[in-house]
């Protein structure tokens, strides 16, 4: 499986199903535009929907709520929402945090590792256009070596 987009939006009172729009340009809610036709089904008042096969490829989506008596209502643009997991060198989890679009991600405080430094992250989060595992990196590959000559001098 690729990488997948996901479109999230708030419930709407009365929709029976919700027909999803998908452009890679200008989004006009057109026949040819609806990509697929989804349940009412919301968690916490919020409808989320994974688009699995987008190959991580920037869309526009849109949505529009039909009713029970099978009317479409006024389309809206929905945001891409990306999931970014933070792990410590170990693979311990630190923070998931959802994120839109071309946004940045907000990183957390490393647990730390001993006899390391911290030295940054796995991969930049300064512009999310997919779902990413950051992992923490540490520099524990600092070694003091000293050299003797054959007098044992320094």
């Amino acid at each position: 499986m690729g990488e997948s987009n996901t479109v999230s939006f708030d419930a709407l009172d009365g929709a029976k199903f919700y027909v999803i729009y998908r452009s890679n340009g200008n989004l006009d809610y057109s026949g040819s535009q609806i990509y697929k036709i989804i349940s009412r089904n919301s968690v916490d008042g919020k409808v989320t929907f994974v688009d699995e096969n987008s190959n991580g490829d920037k869309y526009s989506y849109g949505v529009k709520a039909l009713s029970g008596s099978n009317t479409l209502g006024e389309g809206s643009k929905v945001e891409c929402l990306f999931n970014v997991t933070f792990k410590d060198y170990d693979g311990s989890l630190l923070k998931e945090e959802t994120v839109k679009y071309g946004d940045k991600a907000t990183a957390p405080t490393p647990k730390g590792k001993d006899g390391a430094t911290f030295v940054g992250w796995s991969t930049d989060i300064n512009n999310i256009t997919k779902d990413l595992e950051v992992v923490a990196k540490y520099n524990d590959s600092d070694f003091f070596v000293k050299f003797y000559d054959k007098d044992g001098n320094v």
